[in-house]
């Protein structure tokens, strides 16, 4: 539900993004050095050095003053204290205010970056679905080649792709369509089709048109025709609005001390929250053109709604290229009363002075001051640690030895840790992080790693990781803190979306290979038949039958390695159902127990509670088949295969454990790969297959092995809501 005072002129869910960010070096480089420069205002005040040093000053000094010098010591001491107060409060005003700017523009820097993030996660994501679309209308043509499908067979390969419209084009016409008849606009000609037809293989965008948006491929094929596909943008409006700029702007906007956020170009506001009706125009704002026009920051008073109030100024780059700016309103308020407060002080202080002494008069103002100078650090220090606890990227510092001194909810999330748990040297359970944070502080520079491979709790996640470190009064590096994000999902959805497509692209050749192959195979196989039944030699007839034997037989043994690599062309059929995963594995070490004895391998299986979910139990069968019988091949005498499964209520993991040689790492990225083999006797195909038949449950495989010791495979399939 919205916030009662926000209005989002739609920076999330529009597309294209008429304000979509582009991303730059200097964006995030930025970022890091905002923080630091808040760091460092945060310590100038926070030391409080000066202060505690005259408190300690005053008390220490024997004060004898006698009767008749009184009036002129407290006289003296009372123009030097008010003179010291009033260069105090001056210097502590301009401290706070430069507190307030410095602020005010980190938040204006994370509202940026968090745009920058959003918006190029949505780019990717819209990346790969198109990539998707292309691959499904490869697989598509390659399956109607030559004929005419019916209606029924293009909607159940639309089901099988998650696909909204499938259309078959013939001569600039559409020949056949799901649905039939297609949605208004698929019907004509598009300038993807126009691609197609001039000669381009493939073509892939998000077409607009005047019914609707839609993510839109097109493919030719061989015969000349052209398949387009096609599925609704309305699906990932969800996601959109989850990570798009207006909802940052709408949390952010929650706090008391912010008036108002805007984001604006020269046509007019994009986006801003519920309390803005009406703006200065850029063209009519001298300093916002001069923002605009320069692409600097600006900190100005001016006036909202009958308040002064302060207004940062940041310029927000758009990806048609041209810039908006982003305005914050943050109340002057709190400033106003700050200032107000220090100088009633003053007044009540200079007043003690004359009548109880310019010792007492010394150490009230002090200590008040004092006082109220950190009560002020203290509320913007609780705005920036507001800030920094709602972004979405993980935040966390460490001391020179290594230890957390702080992290934010997201770091604490991302890492699968309490806030308990998060204290102590951080190389205890994120050792690749703290490595990061380690050179952070011995070079006192700033590391980007845009791909951080870390284990955290047996399981690897990627990393996008930007660290700098804080300096103290001496200048050296006193605490490093990282800003990281998890891209394990979407690194591990590109790896899987180039291996499908890896796998379709050499199955599809295979296929293609194998037909051209099989028709004189048969005829070599029928002349080798003929010759052994109809023709007998006048002499060396056993070597003969021997030759001909030979033949028929590996004849018949290439037809069957064709029929292989036919099949896996093929996507498979799934036939899913309410199993109990129990009786798949147990029946899939029954059928494997015997090979495995015949080399002395122990085969377990190790099952816990009943599990049960939707899946093809043949073909899952199969998959275990295929990872057991490569767990004996990869054995000796006296080692084990152990299989298990565990679940949880959205997923299902079996896993195929061995004792064996293990693989070694410059090999495991190819294991899945069509054809990829290191025995002599083998075709490359099982784990392929094994690698296709967890895809098309909509699942992936974790691989992990170590050369000498074993390797592990875990199925991670979804789990059906009936289970």
């Amino acid at each position: 539900m919205c916030h009662p005072n926000f209005v989002v002129l739609s920076v999330a869910s529009e597309n294209p993004l008429r304000g979509r960010i582009q991303s730059s070096d200097r964006g995030e480089e930025s970022s890091v050095r905002e923080i630091s420069a808040s760091g460092e205002a945060s310590s100038a005040l926070g030391t409080g050095g000066r202060w505690s040093r005259l408190v300690r000053h005053v008390r220490e000094v024997p004060w004898t003053i006698g009767g008749g010098s009184l009036g002129l010591a407290l006289g003296i001491v009372s123009v030097l204290v008010l003179g010291a107060v009033l260069l105090d409060y001056s210097s502590a005003r301009r401290e706070l205010e430069a507190l307030a700017r410095a602020h005010a523009e980190e938040l204006t820097a994370v509202i940026e970056q968090g745009g920058v993030n959003s918006l190029l996660a949505m780019a990717t994501v819209e990346d790969m679905v198109l990539a998707r679309l292309l691959s499904a209308a490869h697989w598509i043509e390659s399956l109607t080649r030559g004929r005419v499908p019916s209606v029924a067979e293009l909607q159940h390969y639309a089901e099988v792709e998650s696909l909204d419209v499938v259309v078959l084009w013939a001569e600039r016409r559409p020949q056949s369509s799901w649905p039939d008849p297609p949605p208004r606009d698929w019907g004509k000609v598009d300038p993807l089709l126009e691609e197609v037809f001039g000669g381009t293989e493939e073509a892939a965008d998000i077409l607009e048109t005047q019914h609707g948006e839609w993510y839109r491929a097109v493919v030719r094929g061989a015969d000349g025709r052209a398949v387009a596909v096609g599925c609704d943008t309305d699906r990932l409006l969800p996601f959109r609005r989850q990570i798009g700029v207006g909802t940052m702007i709408r949390n952010l906007a929650r706090s008391e001390d912010i008036v108002y956020i805007a984001l604006q170009d020269t046509a007019g506001i994009i986006a801003a929250t519920g309390n803005v009706y009406l703006l200065s125009s850029i063209a009519s704002d001298s300093a916002l053109s001069r923002a605009l026009r320069q692409g600097r920051f600006v900190w100005r008073e001016t006036e909202f709604g009958g308040e002064r109030v302060f207004e940062a100024v940041r310029p927000f780059p758009l990806d048609e290229g041209g810039n908006a700016l982003l305005r914050v309103g943050v109340r002057r308020a709190p400033l106003r009363n700050a200032q107000l407060r220090m100088i009633s002080r003053i007044v009540v202080s200079t007043l003690v002075i004359l009548l109880a002494g310019a010792f007492a008069l010394a150490y009230l103002w002090t200590s008040q001051l004092a006082s109220e100078t950190r009560r002020a650090y203290h509320s913007v220090r609780t705005l920036s640690a507001g800030i920094l606890e709602r972004m979405g990227d993980g935040v966390v510092a460490v001391d020179r030895e290594g230890k957390v001194q702080w992290a934010n909810p997201a770091a604490t999330r991302i890492l699968g840790l309490g806030s308990a748990e998060m204290e102590g040297p951080l190389a205890g359970y994120a050792p690749a992080l703290a490595g990061i944070l380690r050179r952070t502080l011995d070079t006192g520079l700033p590391v980007q790693e845009p791909e951080v491979s870390c284990q955290l709790a047996g399981r690897e996640r990627i990393f996008a990781v930007s660290a700098s470190v804080l300096r103290d009064e001496a200048g050296g590096a006193e605490t490093a803190f990282a800003v990281f994000r998890d891209l394990t999902e979407q690194v591990r959805l590109e790896r899987q979306l180039a291996r499908e497509r890896r796998l379709t692209a050499m199955g599809q050749l295979a296929s293609s290979i194998a037909h051209e192959i099989r028709n004189p195979l048969n005829a070599i196989g029928v002349i080798a038949q003929r010759l052994a039944r109809e023709f007998s030699p006048q002499e060396e007839e056993e070597e003969y039958r021997s030759l001909t034997r030979t033949l028929v037989t590996e004849t018949r043994r290439v037809n069957e390695i064709i029929q292989q690599f036919l099949e896996f062309a093929r996507p498979p059929r799934l036939d899913k159902r309410l199993v109990a995963l129990r009786d798949v594995l147990q029946s899939s070490v029954d059928l494997m127990k015997s090979a495995a004895a015949e080399k002395g391998i122990r085969l377990q299986v190790q099952l816990e509670e009943p599990v049960l979910a939707t899946v093809d139990p043949d073909q899952l069968k199969q998959a275990l088949v295929n990872l057991i019988q490569n767990a004996i091949q990869a054995c000796e005498e006296g080692d084990q295969i152990l299989l298990g499964l565990s679940a949880d209520k959205d997923e299902v993991r079996i896993w195929v454990e061995d004792t064996g040689q293990g693989i070694a790492p410059e090999i495991l990225p190819k294991i899945f790969d069509l054809y990829f083999t290191t025995r002599p006797e083998g075709t490359g195909i099982g784990l392929s297959l094994v690698h296709r038949i967890v895809s098309a449950h909509d699942g992936y495989i974790d691989v992990r092995s170590e050369v000498g010791k074993g390797t592990r495979f875990v199925l991670h399939l979804p789990r059906s809501e009936a289970s």
